[in-house]
């Protein structure tokens, strides 16, 4: 498909400039508050910042290299010649294998952490397979796992579409699919599949054997779930918001350090943001809309809108089975991205934004 220079990709990419340019020769943001008081004030108890922030150059370098230049570069492309269907058809294959490797990875993992320390396997793994830790900076479960969810809805679509040998090959794939999602004990993950397929089950209709699959999904998430409660709040007050790992206290403590960025800084620049690599800081906004707003002020927040709005018309106005595919991808990663994640340097959810800009067909 022959595409002109998208002016839209372009503005998205001017936002990372301002970004970009904050950081360098912006105004450093100030706080009327000691940051460790505030987050002492909501029972989250620190003294460093954020290992995503702590790290300037590795962050800006994240930025320029794999956001910013390959945006610059696709808003100046002329001609994309790109079928989704073979979009689909490759990445089945990539996340096939990319989930053999990830279960493997979340086994070795669960008996690092559920093993007797003493044991053969606990020294192997502990002499070469120290990555494996979750608390080691290597380890991005987050971003792993979201493959997962992707891969999640490529076998949804691709029951519509494949013979029976393949789906039931997809459907086994499933399954693991799961049981990964269990392992990494991120129901989060499993609730944006589930969503994503009731969504997408919705606009082309619930056939019988899907809607087994889809209560078959729901029960494993609820199981999940419930167990988790369980486990968590054996000795805890579940209603307790102030309470560190529940979630109403993960809500809270978002509200809460949105409302920092928000209301406590004393010398913020309204129209072109804030440079937010300072000593005086925990950790990011973990909200889009607000990350582009203390960042690039109201200049960055009223183009993304602008973005947004004209990407939402071309959906709208250009509905159908792949343009709905790619739209429920950007809906995953913006969920994901603001659960956790710093649009700045958060690849994923540019790289889904990117990709719905540049491919989403045209009607005829």
């Amino acid at each position: 498909m022959k595409k002109r220079r998208n002016l839209f990709l372009l503005l998205f990419a001017l936002i990372h400039c301002l970004f970009f340019y904050n950081s360098i020769f912006g105004t450093e943001i100030k706080f009327y508050m000691d940051f460790k008081f505030f987050y002492k004030s909501i029972s989250v108890i620190t003294d460093e910042m954020d290992h995503a922030l702590n790290d300037k150059i590795k962050l800006l370098t994240i930025n320029l290299f794999n956001i910013l230049l390959p945006l610059i570069i696709l808003s100046f492309c002329k001609n994309i010649n790109f079928s989704i269907n073979q979009f689909k058809y490759i990445s089945l294959k990539l996340c096939s294998i990319f989930l053999y490797f990830i279960l493997f990875f979340l086994v070795l993992r669960y008996l690092f952490i559920n093993i007797d320390p003493h044991s053969l396997i606990q020294l192997f793994i502990l002499k070469y397979l120290y990555f494996l830790n979750i608390n080691h900076d290597f380890v991005n479960i987050h971003s792993m796992i979201y493959i997962l969810n992707i891969y999640f809805l490529l076998i949804i679509d691709s029951f519509y579409d494949l013979k029976i040998k393949e789906n039931k090959k997809n459907s086994i794939n499933l399954i693991l699919i799961l049981i990964c999602l269990l392992l990494s004990g991120t129901t989060i993950h499993l609730a944006i599949c589930i969503m994503s397929a009731i969504v997408y089950f919705i606009y082309f209709g619930i056939k019988k054997k899907y809607l087994y699959l889809l209560i078959f999904c729901s029960i494993f998430l609820i199981l999940i779930s419930f167990t988790e409660l369980l486990h968590f709040h054996l000795n805890n007050n579940p209603f307790d918001y102030l309470q560190s790992g529940s979630g109403l206290n993960a809500i809270y403590v978002r509200i809460m350090n949105i409302y920092f960025f928000l209301f406590y800084p004393i010398n913020f620049n309204l129209f072109i943001g804030n440079n937010i690599f300072v000593d005086n800081i925990y950790t990011y906004p973990h909200n889009i809309f607000v990350d582009i707003f203390v960042n690039t002020g109201l200049i960055g927040l009223v183009i993304f809108l602008i973005v947004i709005a004209h990407l939402f018309k071309e959906i709208k106005k250009n509905l159908s089975k792949n343009n709905f595919f790619i739209f429920i991808i950007l809906f995953q990663s913006f969920l994901l991205a603001n659960l956790s994640g710093f649009l700045f340097s958060n690849i994923l959810f540019n790289s889904a934004l990117a990709l719905s800009m540049l491919i989403i067909q045209k009607n005829t």
